[in-house]
């Protein structure tokens, strides 16, 4: 009974303790999934907020151009500073005609637009910028005058770039954000399955529990008949070794129980000339399951003793079971002498 009670009780701890491990595990798998989720979500507001700044920035850098013109034309600047400038802006302008970055700005039709008229401004500028001092000075004043349509073209690409950016940040966000959903929604139902697999596992140990203890109640009910029974009570397996020996039989036969428990029926008990016939029939039952003998009640045969000789009298009464005590099946002669 102690021992049933520690196996119990260490079952329930391990079961406990494995419940647990899954409860830490699954709540650990949220947690991390919250923190993937905030660091891709940072990591893509970073990339889209450094290619909105390259956007913004081609402004700047043509109000810098503008700002260093208008300083030029003034006496105010060394043309060579405007030049610097111009150089500035036309690589921005092209970095944003040719990344990949931008492609998607790009196709919208109004940021083509704005691109082509930037690309008529930049063409006509150029042979003033790369002019001398004197033909730049000379065309400032016109190239100064197209600068607020050109300035309205810059501001409408970053603008239209702030709305694609957004739309693309926000789907990308969803994106993250649904699958790190369907990831702690397919751990919870892992949790779930784990838990009722621990529920069954706790019935088929009950059961498990159940069952033993009916078969240890059966089988010391079995020992108590066999062992007070005052005839002479054999239990053999089908492959003829004695799986028990009651007192009685041990008077009959002549063998203590120690050494008839594990030796072959037919060698202990069946005459020599009757031992093919009895091995033939437990080789038929076997393979077959054919009966003869057994099932047929109360029958008085041969049988013999430890010395060889021959009880006076020997009934038999051959049963078949496949009793659970002994966990196979068994025939039990019952010798009356």
């Amino acid at each position: 009974m102690f021992d049933r009670f520690v196996t119990k009780k260490g079952l329930l701890g391990s079961l406990v303790t494995y419940m647990a491990v899954v409860i830490v595990s699954a709540t650990a798998i949220w947690v991390l999934s919250a923190d993937a989720r905030e660091e891709v979500e940072s990591l893509a507001v970073a990339n889209a907020d450094s290619t909105q700044w390259s956007l913004a920035q081609s402004e700047v850098e043509f109000l810098a151009f503008a700002n260093a013109a208008r300083a030029v034309s003034a006496g105010q600047a060394d043309p060579e500073d405007a030049r610097r400038r111009f150089d500035v802006m036309y690589s921005r302008v092209q970095t944003l005609k040719a990344a990949p970055a931008f492609a998607e700005i790009r196709e919208r039709p109004s940021v083509a637009q704005s691109l082509r008229n930037i690309d008529s401004f930049l063409e006509a500028a150029v042979p003033t910028i790369d002019a001398s001092d004197a033909a730049l000075m000379a065309g400032l004043p016109e190239m100064i005058e197209a600068f607020p349509p050109v300035q309205k073209d810059f501001r409408s690409i970053s603008l239209v770039g702030v709305t694609v950016f957004s739309e693309r940040s926000e789907a990308q966000r969803g994106a993250v954000s649904g699958a790190l959903t369907d990831l702690a929604v397919i751990s919870f139902a892992l949790l779930a399955l784990l838990l009722a697999v621990v529920g069954v596992l706790l019935m088929i140990n009950r059961a498990s529990q159940r069952q033993t203890s009916e078969i240890a109640l059966t089988q010391s009910r079995l020992q108590a008949i066999i062992s007070t029974s005052l005839d002479a009570i054999l239990v053999a397996g089908t492959d003829g070794r004695i799986l028990d020996f009651n007192g009685a039989a041990e008077g009959v036969f002549g063998y203590s129980r120690e050494e008839a428990i594990g030796a072959d029926m037919a060698d202990l008990i069946v005459p020599d000339h009757m031992r093919d016939a009895h091995n033939a029939g437990m080789k038929r039952y076997r393979q077959s399951g054919e009966k003869r003998v057994v099932g047929s009640g109360l029958l008085k045969l041969e049988a013999k003793r430890k010395d060889g000789t021959e009880p006076s009298r020997v009934y038999r009464r051959v049963k078949l079971s496949k009793d659970e005590p002994y966990g196979e099946e068994k025939v039990t002669p019952e010798v009356h002498g």
